[in-house]
């Protein structure tokens, strides 16, 4: 599991709360890849991205870089037993080596925003 930083700390993202609380509008996070990965398909290279996402169940995440949307992805919500430390974007890696960003955490809460495997 690889993790991003987000402004000097460990971070990567977003999330959200499925069984329970659901947030109503729209959520964002900045980030700064440090490694290039891809959402849904599309590769992002290193640099800095704002996720955001909107709904409570089934949600549509969007990453900006430069007020440009670059890529969109659908998620949804999880519920976790344990909170997240800090925030983070979670990747994998796929069976070609390359990052997947696979979910979106917030600290200090349970929920989480998984992504669909590309």
């Amino acid at each position: 599991m690889n993790v991003f930083r987000r402004a000097g700390v460990l971070s990567a993202a977003a999330v959200l709360s499925a069984a329970g609380v659901a947030w109503a509008g729209s959520k964002s996070l900045n980030v700064e890849l440090r490694e290039k990965a891809s959402l849904n398909g599309t590769t992002l290279p290193a640099g800095k991205y704002k996720i955001a996402w909107t709904g409570d169940g089934e949600l549509q995440v969007k990453v900006s870089s430069g007020g440009k949307v670059v890529a969109e992805s659908r998620g949804r919500l999880e519920e976790r037993k344990v909170s997240s430390e800090a925030d983070a974007v979670v990747s994998r890696r796929d069976a070609s080596g390359a990052l997947v960003i696979s979910e979106i955490r917030l600290g200090g809460k349970k929920s989480v925003v998984v992504l669909p495997a590309s």
